[in-house]
């Protein structure tokens, strides 16, 4: 599950939601996600898209690094990086625009 809030400007809220699948098998993670909302808009209105930021599964090849595990999309546009103490996200074709997107999240407790 994937839940992104964008409130950086009130009035052009985002946020995003999605349910779906992973797995791992052979040093390959697998994920998609079948159902996907996206909602744009302010208190005057909202648009609804139910489209899914990318077409069936994704595939990562799991190298274990020494900070921890770098997993790297088949079609090397995206790639995870888990740290002890973070997780980087970084996709350069990101959702229907296709644009740059890299989250951080990092850990807040032992």
């Amino acid at each position: 599950m994937c839940i992104i809030h964008n409130r950086v400007n009130p009035d052009e809220s985002k946020s995003a939601i999605g349910w779906g699948y992973g797995s791992i098998s052979d040093g390959i993670f697998t994920y998609a996600y079948p159902e996907f909302i996206t909602t744009k808009g302010s208190k005057e209105g909202s648009i609804v898209d139910q489209s899914s930021p990318f077409e069936g599964e994704r595939k990562y090849k799991i190298t274990f690094t020494s900070y921890g595990i770098l997993m790297k999309s088949f079609e090397g546009t995206q790639t995870w990086e888990i740290h002890k103490d973070k997780m980087v996200y970084t996709d350069h074709e990101w959702g229907p625009d296709k644009k740059y997107a890299q989250r951080t999240w990092k850990r807040i407790t032992e």
